[in-house]
């Protein structure tokens, strides 16, 4: 939920301007999943931005302000420039809102009269009651909540009577707090979910006489969050790829496979809650492969390199399986010209966010 002053003389009211869905835990509303993920994203993005177009309202009165001020200008005057401003900044604010949140159904403005510090329970309840999940309420009614201790702390003459480049950077402030809340309600919802890097490739090689099928496959297992930083976090998995050689035929010759090749992998997705990267790494642990042709002996399959790279980059964040890319398998196609061998087939790779482990 996002919401904003819109004027601070009693012929006014401070308005709640609400895109989001709104609601307390306290009151029974269900827990944010992976399901609610979109709504999240937006309502956070919405924060930003009106963190930021605050900030900037702010900075503009407080120029107008000193100006005014030093050449003598009244405060009355001052007052009636800068609510007039301020109302205009609003509406234009409000008209660039990035997002209309997806399944919010409560009331748009819950009116705070300018003079008093009290906002109607009804239609806060409201606003609960038309709630996606609550951990998107909770950072909504927390910002209006510091609204109203902050003016029952200065009173509700001194706290309306502020300028409004004062008004303003309030504003952006709570902003700036419930754009964190809601990123780490993103963060929350993520680690709860089941989070995992998943490709399969059949595929075939041809070339020197030969034609070999084999099917590839790995996942990565559940990926958890491994490292935190400024504005990002990392989530790591780790697991193994198999390489499987399903069907050779050599020189007239058809073969028959056991065991298959394997690998280690670690995943490592880094994401700002709104995209995410990947970056892939293969160590090389052997496996059981064997391919017989009927000379009364089997060949053990020798190994190969481990390797690693960026799958993904900047790419959006959302529930579901999303298609990344698959330099995993281009590396695999390089070492298979090299060789002389042509590779054929198509590979896939997803990201998977579910909401329950599977």
């Amino acid at each position: 939920m996002v919401a904003f002053l819109s004027c601070r003389k009693a012929a006014l009211v401070m308005a709640l301007f609400l895109t989001a869905a709104t609601a307390s835990a306290q009151d029974g509303a269900k827990p944010c999943s992976c399901k609610n993920l979109e709504s999240l994203q937006q309502d956070y993005q919405n924060a930003l931005y009106l963190e930021l177009a605050f900030n900037k309202l702010s900075t503009e009165l407080d120029g107008y302000e000193k100006r005014d001020l030093a050449k003598g200008t009244s405060r009355s005057e001052i007052d009636n420039f800068g609510d007039q401003f301020y109302k205009d900044a609003v509406k234009v604010i409000t008209k660039a809102m990035p997002f209309s949140v997806a399944g919010y159904t409560g009331p748009e403005v819950v009116p705070m009269p300018a003079g008093t510090c009290e906002q109607d329970p009804a239609l806060l309840d409201a606003l609960a009651k038309g709630s996606v999940c609550a951990g998107m309420a909770d950072p909504a009614l927390l910002h209006e909540f510091e609204h109203r201790e902050l003016c029952k702390k200065m009173g509700p003459d001194a706290y309306w009577s502020r300028f409004g480049s004062e008004l303003a950077a309030e504003e952006a402030e709570r902003y700036k707090r419930q754009a964190a809340n809601l990123k780490s309600e993103i963060k929350r919802v993520l680690d709860v979910s089941d989070v995992r890097l998943k490709g399969e490739w059949m595929h075939t090689l041809t070339g020197q006489g030969a034609e070999l099928v084999f099917f590839y496959q790995f996942d990565s297992g559940k990926m958890s969050t491994a490292e935190e930083g400024d504005g990002f976090w990392k989530l790591k998995g780790k697991g193994t790829t198999s390489n499987e050689l399903v069907s050779m035929k050599a020189d007239g010759v058809s073969c028959v496979s056991s065991g298959a090749i394997t690998n280690e992998m670690v995943v490592t997705m880094s994401t700002n809650g709104l995209s995410f990267g990947l970056e892939l790494t293969e160590t090389n642990t052997g496996g059981d492969m064997k391919i017989d042709c009927g000379y009364g002996a089997a060949m053990a399959v020798p190994t190969g390199e481990a390797s690693s790279g960026q799958l993904a980059a900047g790419v959006p964040l959302k529930a579901g399986d999303t298609v990344v890319g698959n330099a995993w398998a281009d590396q695999i196609i390089a070492l298979a010209a090299d060789g002389g061998m042509k590779v054929t087939g198509d590979p896939s790779t997803s990201l998977s966010i579910t909401c329950e482990a599977p």
